[in-house]
């Protein structure tokens, strides 16, 4: 019954927001035509510049009621089709905050406590820190403290099969602790991974019946699903196709579906619905004001804010909540600013960082402030890197080629001991080169070479390829030179013989 009359009053509270206080929702905007025109050449610029297909921008005024919402660009560039606001786009790592109000729901219902050690749920994880068991607390799930790496996203099955979840949470069986739970903020996305599983445990339903139960219907976010899996048939059409960068372009690109990493990072949305959202966190309601809230230990010292629930809080030029989004084919930007009830809402289908900066962009200039420094997207970068170094490399296994022909022809008498030199450095190559590719993702990071043929540009992986079939045509052309130089050595040692 408690749960009953709490939705009931959320879906009223949602009701508030988008009917504000006697004004037009729909139809008004939430910018004047000056900010409409300024918020276009923004948007239409970076898109081309990063090679964005298609995006979609949500932007509400909880003080006025107002709405704003507009697509730019296609959903496929194959089938062209436009983005309009109820185009459904994947929210990556925004969709952290819908687990975040749901888990805090949970514990209002008695379900559960932030206080909570997670074995309590899932008795059979355990992980470590300094060599001894660790107790990590569902808050220190909620707020990035639990001291889980950020490498375990590498280490996440990528299926769609319906036990990904469990699945994901064995993965991080024994995993060894960065940090001592509850001392440090720490970015790792598995950690609202095992808070799905907790939530699983704690009422007793599937996750994610319970985010669309107790989330999205109350705010009245009937577009959105939770999951690739739970988008309904007839919302096929309205779902954008994701994308990856790739010689200077973007290309449609098909993702691992990662089941088992929904609660982090795969909340489906159109920015109508991310209206809605964002009204409902600029509300006055008290659960979504403790999402807003974090303890000192969640502070993120790169962010320069504070870890709460699913969102980054942070004080520079006012009071900003907020949390960018990336997945292998999509990324987003969601901010508010509580002061001024702004939300503004961005939605892409590739993933770049320029969502993120078109986010932050767009709510300075509704503020009036200056416009952030304009970003350095990693992977058209990591793009363009491989496909110029592929250039000098081509004409490198070219000249390699030639080489090594040439020698051989030259060589028509020493076959047999070419060969036996050619073979040797060609076992050495064939074992060296695939462990030096295989190790190269290990250093630093930790990550490995699925997780990278995954996530970045299919020409860095080409590239390396290139590289290393360059490396080993270029070694092999030098057994001619070798072997001739040997040859000319003996001559000389005969005619040295002859004359004496």
């Amino acid at each position: 019954m408690r749960r009953m009359w709490r939705s009931i009053g959320l879906a009223c509270l949602a009701a508030t927001c988008l009917l504000g206080t006697g004004l037009p929702p729909a139809s008004a905007s939430a910018v004047t035509d000056e900010q409409a025109t300024a918020i276009r050449q923004l948007v239409t610029e970076k898109m081309a510049e990063a090679q964005i297909p298609g995006l979609a921008l949500a932007v509400v005024n909880l003080a006025t009621g107002e709405r704003y919402t507009v697509g730019y660009g296609v959903t496929d560039v194959e089938t062209q089709q436009a983005v309009t606001p109820t185009t459904l786009f994947e929210l990556g790592s925004v969709t952290k905050a819908f687990t975040g109000l749901a888990v805090l729901r949970a514990e209002e219902q008695g379900l559960l406590t932030k206080a909570d050690p997670v074995g309590r749920f899932l008795p059979d994880l355990h992980v470590t820190y300094d060599g001894a068991e660790a107790d990590v607390q569902i808050g220190h799930l909620l707020h990035q403290t639990s001291g889980l790496p950020f490498r375990t996203i590498a280490s996440l099955p990528t299926d769609g099969a319906p036990d990904a979840l469990a699945r994901t949470v064995q993965s991080l069986n024994g995993v060894e602790l960065d940090e001592r739970p509850g001392t440090r903020h720490q970015y790792a996305t598995a950690n609202y991974d095992v808070l799905a599983a907790v939530l699983e445990k704690a009422t007793g339903r599937p996750f994610e019946a319970y985010v669309r139960d107790e989330v999205l219907v109350p705010a009245g976010m009937t577009q959105s699903a939770v999951g690739t899996h739970e988008v309904p048939a007839a919302r096929k059409p309205d779902q954008a196709r994701g994308h990856k960068i790739g010689l200077l372009a973007a290309h449609p690109y098909d993702a691992p579906p990662y089941r088992g990493n929904t609660a982090a990072g795969y909340v489906w949305s159109s920015a109508e619905d991310m209206t809605k959202w964002l009204q409902l966190q600029l509300s006055d309601d008290a659960l979504i004001r403790r999402s807003h809230e974090a303890p000192p230990t969640a502070y993120d010292d790169a962010r320069g804010g504070q870890y709460a629930a699913g969102w980054y809080v942070t004080e520079t030029n006012g009071k900003s909540i907020w949390h960018e989004g990336s997945n292998p084919a999509f990324s987003s930007f969601a901010i508010l600013r509580p002061e001024e009830q702004l939300g503004v809402a961005v939605l892409a289908n590739i993933d770049s960082a320029v969502p993120h900066w078109l986010g932050q962009a767009i709510m300075n200039l509704l503020v009036e402030q200056p416009l952030p420094e304009a970003p350095t997207d990693p992977y058209q970068l990591a793009d363009k890197i491989a496909v110029w170094l592929s250039i000098p490399l081509l004409f490198a296994l070219l000249f390699g080629t030639v080489r090594l022909w040439r020698g051989g022809r030259a060589l028509r008498g020493y076959v047999r001991e070419g060969l036996s030199i050619s073979a040797g450095l060609f076992c050495a190559l064939a074992i060296l080169w695939p462990l030096a590719i295989a190790l190269l993702p290990l250093v630093g990071l930790g990550l490995t070479w699925q997780f990278l043929l995954i996530w970045a540009p299919w020409t860095l992986t080409a590239a390396a390829g290139l590289l290393g079939l360059t490396g080993a045509v270029l070694a092999l052309s030098q057994v001619p030179v070798l072997l001739l130089r040997k040859q000319r050595r003996t001559q000389l040692d005969l005619h040295k013989e002859v004359s004496a």
